[in-house]
């Protein structure tokens, strides 16, 4: 008996032991071990964390690259006073590498170091395509005097370059400043964007200001060399373009360009138009001046097919133009591309203010069936258009209840299928 107790007592002290042993999951979750952070490169010749050129408008004109929580690399752009259409102002580029940043980077890779300013220039008042692309200006067209690159050893010198400059033509300025080190695979940038007119120039930052209107489309977001490429996932590219955003009643040439990797014979692209203010298709002949709206033929591998029309669109409101092309040898496959623009009697311009898409809580009290249920067929607002590269059937989803929105157009079924071949 003795024995057998002695045994007892044993495996209790065991199991006290080892419970004693195991961390709680609190501990486990407020673990303050360091922590390595998956996007940090093994070396300067990878990519590192940087702003992107695609944040439309820009928040901020500062670029700060972080390794883990410590600031590494800092650039900034700044330019006083703002400038109007042919005035002087005076831009300063500081680059400032920190003592991590040194340790990050080695000082062999910042021994032979390079800091430049480049200039960008996008007309958000031309055509659909000068909108969307950002034009490199030569420097001898915005620089007065001073300094806008350096050469030599980041590690030794806080980079600074300061210059007068002069932007000669109105529009949308993206001033970049660049900065890369020996045996980088890619430079490290920060930037700073200026709409310039002849009597205002500001920022361009979200909120309300001058040039508020231009928030909603992402200008000069393609920068040069930028091409579509067409390969077995893109095989069929479609390209709207129209003249300009054009106020009510005023003529605009439309246009689109269709480029195939593939014979795709009997191929189809029909225009239409969208109005989000009346919540309806609009017949293309309450626009139509003349010319095509429409085409129909074979296309052949790399040779582009282009069309074209004059329309006016008869009153103000928030207009999209869809171009969408199908291919009978494959009645589930389509491309699309689309162009949204606030037209009114005055100024119109390109780009409108996204609308909520998803119910609230409020809207899902109101509808006949539970969250549960919903397909996201269902929207509020309009259906996304799909650039070029998604296979879509334009379609009413039969297991979907009827648009919470009267006027709803058709929703888009997104069907992944073979590329043509």
């Amino acid at each position: 008996m003795i024995c057998k107790i002695g045994s007892l007592l044993l495996i209790v002290v065991l199991l006290v032991t080892v419970i004693l042993a195991v961390p709680s999951c609190d501990s486990l979750e407020n673990d303050n071990s360091p922590e390595v952070s998956p996007t940090l490169p093994e070396d300067p010749s990878a990519d590192t964390p940087s702003q992107p050129d695609t944040l439309i408008p820009d928040t901020t004109d500062d670029s700060s690259i972080t390794a883990g929580e410590e600031e590494i690399i800092s650039i900034d752009v700044e330019v006083s006073p703002l400038p109007v259409l042919g005035e002087t102002a005076e831009l300063n580029v500081d680059v400032r590498i920190t003592s991590e940043g040194i340790r990050f980077f080695g000082e062999t890779s910042l021994a032979d170091s390079r800091a430049w300013v480049e200039f960008y220039y996008t007309n958000p008042w031309g055509s659909y395509s000068e909108a969307k692309h950002a034009i490199k200006v030569p420097l001898e067209e915005v620089l007065l005097s001073g300094d806008v690159s350096w050469e030599g050893d980041a590690h030794k010198n806080r980079i600074k370059l300061n210059s007068e400059i002069q932007m000669p033509r109105a529009g949308i300025w993206k001033i970049k400043g660049c900065f890369t080190g020996e045996g980088w695979k890619r430079a490290e940038s920060s930037y700073t964007r200026i709409v310039v007119t002849e009597d205002t120039a500001a920022k361009m930052i979200k909120g309300p200001g001058p040039f508020s209107y231009l928030n909603n489309f992402r200008y000069g977001h393609l920068e040069p060399g930028y091409e579509i490429a067409l390969n077995e996932f893109y095989p069929v590219v479609l390209e709207l373009d129209i003249s300009q955003a054009p106020s009510v009643g005023e003529e605009a040439i439309l246009s689109c360009r269709i480029i195939s990797l593939y014979d795709a014979p009997d191929f189809s692209c029909d225009i239409r138009f969208w109005s989000r203010t009346d919540m309806a298709w609009i017949p293309g002949e309450d626009l139509l001046i003349n010319g095509d709206l429409g085409w129909k033929g074979d296309l052949k591998p790399g040779e582009p097919v282009e069309f074209s029309a004059s329309i006016r669109f008869p009153r103000e409101g928030e207009w999209r133009v869809d171009a969408t092309g199908n291919c009978p040898t494959n009645d589930r496959l389509s491309f699309s591309d689309s162009l949204e623009m606030p037209i009114t009697d005055e100024q119109s311009y390109f780009g409108w203010e996204e609308r909520r898409t998803t119910p609230t809580d409020s809207d899902v009290e109101d509808l006949p069936f539970s969250p549960e249920n919903m397909n996201v067929v269902t929207e509020l607002g309009r259906p996304k258009s799909t650039p070029n590269t998604v296979d879509i059937d334009l379609q009413t989803d039969p297991n979907v209840p009827d648009p919470v929105e009267p006027g709803t157009p058709p929703q888009l079924v997104v069907n992944i299928n073979p590329a043509i071949k």
